[in-house]
């Protein structure tokens, strides 16, 4: 798939990977209800056994042998080097980086600010995050839809715009100690909805011109985004539930970054045209 399908293709993509966050809270706390926190664990395992077992039983190889990369590990230090030289790869992935980063605080830092902070019950917690994750999933849809009229750039900057708009909620609630619902609420709102809308076209932009090492490249951003992930969870919580600085800091320096990150790599389309057709 390349250009509009590649973009629709990823966004469909999220969209599916959305419906964990709608679902896992509901599950955890019915499994938690039943058999303690230990149930959780269980269920978890249980889960990815079963997604192994499908992916080797029902999901064949989809790219033709003649098109493999040969040469073993041996070839990826070259797959990286060529993605590197895209100046379209920078423009995907620092943006999916900085940006995931703001998105993921919510989610590291929601059960601490939702339940030890607002006082929420686990049960409303679970409704409150599942909400979110329906918000996502019907975003991602609408950049499915959108990516047929749209640029993938043009989607991307809507996508920025109401992860800025959450990460401006969070930092007034953050920084100005305003801890009201009705102001974190929407800001976690935003932040969970413009993963829908950025991570699609930043992927896209991303692999654009990379066709023959675009595995790599996913790969790439895809393990560097979840690294970046796992440094942002325990900076969020530093303050735990009632202090939200951290949590301001980390989305609104995400989002920032993401700006300047898309900004400044942001190739000129006919460039973007030029990589496509060499590879």
């Amino acid at each position: 798939a390349v250009g509009r399908e590649l973009t629709r293709g990823f966004a469909l993509l999220g969209t599916l990977m959305a419906v964990g966050p709608v679902v896992a809270p509901v599950a955890g706390v019915l499994l938690m209800a039943l058999w303690g926190w230990r149930g959780i664990f269980v269920g978890v395992a249980i889960v990815a056994a079963l997604t192994f077992i499908a992916l080797i039983v029902a999901v064949p190889e989809s790219l033709p042998a003649e098109r493999w990369v040969r040469g073993g590990l041996r070839a990826v230090p070259r797959s990286v080097a060529t993605a590197a030289r895209s100046r379209a790869f920078w423009c995907g992935a620092v943006t999916v980086w900085a940006a995931f980063a703001a998105s993921f605080g919510y989610i590291a830092a929601a059960s601490h600010v939702l339940q030890t902070g607002l006082g929420f019950s686990p049960a409303g917690f679970a409704i409150t995050f599942a909400v979110n994750g329906v918000g996502l999933i019907l975003s991602g849809l609408v950049t499915a839809r959108l990516s047929g009229r749209w640029s993938d750039h043009r989607i991307l900057g809507l996508g920025l715009s109401v992860l800025s708009i959450g990460a401006i909620l969070v930092a007034i609630a953050g920084f100005g100690g305003v801890r009201l619902v009705w102001l974190i609420l929407p800001g976690f709102f935003c932040l969970a909805v413009a993963c829908g809308l950025y991570i699609g076209p930043a992927l896209a932009v991303a692999v654009q011109g990379l066709r023959a090492v675009a595995g790599t490249a996913l790969a790439l951003v895809g393990a560097i985004q979840f690294v970046v992930a796992g440094i942002v969870a325990p900076l969020v919580v530093l303050g735990g539930g009632s202090d939200l600085v951290p949590l301001a800091a980390v989305v609104v320096l995400g989002t920032v970054v993401a700006w300047a990150g898309w900004l400044l790599f942001r190739p000129a389309p006919q460039q973007i045209i030029t990589e496509s057709t060499r590879s």
